[in-house]
Parts: structure tokens; C-alpha cells; sequence
């Protein structure tokens, strides 16, 4: 049987890192990276600006995809409220814009990696599909244009609102769990926000359960992707501290207007029983927590 292949942006990047993990040789697929070649094989990857059209459509006519997993983004918020936002819309905007032309062209599949940041986080949390849309932030903005761009281009689209991602990487790619993780094995405080909420998976679960994506039938559309449980990033820090034994003391409550920069969300918590009844089934944030470490240690001792 011919294996499918799979063309999957963003691989340098956390989640990228994952998906190159798991994936497995039942597939025939390429990651793309722009400067970081760090995590991926060499002979499985490649260099690719997707902000210049041309090459972006002369590597798809030659490696001929049958799924796009399209994750690559300038996602630090703080980099794309600093500078302006047509550098923000060519990579997050209009790459889509280049992929999904592609999809819709020659009937193949896209899976898109959107953020749980397009809802604006102002009412009780445990948010649906269709509650009110309304970005607070540049990246987020960029992130519902993209969706827009993907839906209004093809219609053989899953569009994935990911909540707060949670992990470690070998790559640049650094996120505040790491952060905390080294923090605390150190003895070291940390503040963390107890008055923003969202439903937090990690990076190994979002993976997995995207690579199940690639060839199981379910309806296209847009699914909230995220954990089971409405928790902050104080509680997440409880987690760690629980399955770690580090010491609670040194996990310090802050309110998250606390901090000065980009517009906060107060609670963009998702119902995700959408993808739930699809059959992408996620495990308990305890239990992911203890994979991530896990397979972390695991690979530091190498």
C-alpha cells in the first residue's frame, strides 16, 4: 500500500519536535524549518522561507503531499506586537493562504494549528466552537485571519484551537514550564498567574493526537484542542510540584496584570468535547505532566 505523505511546517518549533518524535515510518513526510535544523533529520527536513510564495509552490509540486500539518507561526506574542504586523500576516497569514490553495487544488487535507487566544477570555470560561471570536492580542488577530483565509479557500480543513501547550524542548522553542521545571529542581521561586485560565495540554498529547489525524475519517471543521480541566498556570505549577516533590513554598501566587506587556486573557477555558465524541481522546493533565517528565529525563540521559 502506498504510504500517504505528509508535509509538516513548523518542525523546529515545540510541538514540530513532538510530531518528529512520534511519527513513525508508516508515513512518508518532510518537515520544513527556516533557521533552526536542531531537533529534525536532516535527511527529513527542509529549508523553506514560507513567507516567499515561489518556493513554498515549487516544493509542494515536487514532494506532491496528501496531508499539510501546518504549525509554524511567529507565536511569542511579544515579538509580534513589536514589530509590524504585515511581517506578522506573511508567515501567519498568508503561508496559509499559499497551503491551502495547494489543498484545495488537489483535494488533499489540511490540519492547522489556530490558538485558544482567538476567544477574548471574558466570560466563565469552558468556551465553544462557536462562542464570540475576538482576538485581544496581534498574534491572536493573525491566527483568526489565518483560519478565516483556510476556510474561506478549501473545505477539507481541521482547524485546531490549541489551548496553553506545556512541555520541554531541545529546541529554542523554551516555554514557561520548562522555565518552572528548572526553576524549582533548582530550589529556585517562581511567580506564577493564578487569575488566568485555560485548558492546558502538553506538547506530546497535541502530537499524538494530530498524527491520529492524519488517517482516521472524521468531519472537517474547527475543534477546540486542549486538555479536560479549566486550571491556571499556579495550578499546573502544583502539578509538577506533586509528581516532582519539589517544594510548594517555593511556588508564589501573581495576578496576571501583574505584569506589564501584551493583553491577557482572564479565561479562555474550552469545552473540548467536540473532538472528544470525534474520538481524539486526552489524558489527565497529572497524567501528561508525568509523560512530559518522563520522556524529557528520559532523553537526558542519553
Amino acid at each position: 500500500m502506498k504510504k500517504l505523505k505528509v508535509f509538516i511546517t513548523g518542525g523546529s518549533g515545540m510541538l514540530g519536535e513532538m510530531i518528529n518524535l512520534y511519527i513513525t515510518d508508516k508515513f512518508d513526510y518532510v518537515f520544513q524549518y527556516n533557521t533552526n535544523l536542531s531537533v529534525l533529520n536532516p535527511k527529513l527536513s527542509v529549508k523553506l522561507n514560507l513567507s516567499d510564495y515561489k518556493s513554498v509552490k515549487n516544493f509542494l509540486s515536487d514532494f506532491k503531499p496528501d496531508v499539510i500539518i501546518h504549525t509554524a507561526a511567529i507565536s511569542r506574542p511579544e515579538i509580534c506586537e513589536s514589530v509590524d504586523y504585515d511581517e506578522v500576516k506573511k508567515i501567519n497569514v498568508e503561508s496559509s493562504v499559499y497551503l491551502s490553495e495547494y489543498v484545495n487544488k488537489y483535494g488533499i487535507k489540511i490540519i492547522y494549528t489556530s490558538t485558544d487566544l482567538v476567544y477574548d477570555g471574558e466570560g466563565n470560561g469552558f468556551v465553544s466552537e462557536n462562542s464570540l471570536l475576538n482576538p485581544l492580542s496581534v498574534y491572536a488577530k493573525s491566527k483568526l485571519e489565518s483560519e478565516s483565509a483556510i476556510s474561506s479557500i478549501t473545505n477539507k480543513f481541521v482547524i485546531l484551537r490549541q489551548s496553553l501547550m506545556f512541555g520541554f524542548s531541545k529546541s529554542n522553542s523554551v516555554n514557561n514550564f520548562q522555565i518552572v521545571y528548572k526553576k524549582l529542581s533548582e530550589s529556585e521561586q517562581v511567580n506564577l498567574f493564578e487569575d488566568q485560565f485555560r485548558t492546558p495540554m502538553s506538547s506530546i498529547q497535541s502530537a499524538k493526537i494530530i498524527l491520529n489525524m492524519i488517517d482516521t475519517e472524521f468531519d472537517f471543521g474547527i475543534y477546540n484542542h486542549g486538555g479536560n480541566e479549566k486550571l491556571s498556570r499556579f495550578d499546573l505549577g502544583l502539578i509538577l510540584c506533586k509528581i516532582k516533590n519539589f517544594d510548594v513554598s517555593l511556588v508564589n501566587k501573581i495576578s496576571m496584570n501583574s505584569i506589564p506587556g501584551v493583553n491577557k486573557v482572564k479565561n479562555v477555558s474550552m469545552d473540548t468535547s467536540k473532538i472528544r465524541k470525534a474520538g481524539f481522546l486526552c489524558e489527565s493533565t497529572e497524567q501528561s505532566v508525568s509523560e512530559c517528565i518522563l520522556n524529557y529525563e528520559n532523553s537526558i540521559k542519553i
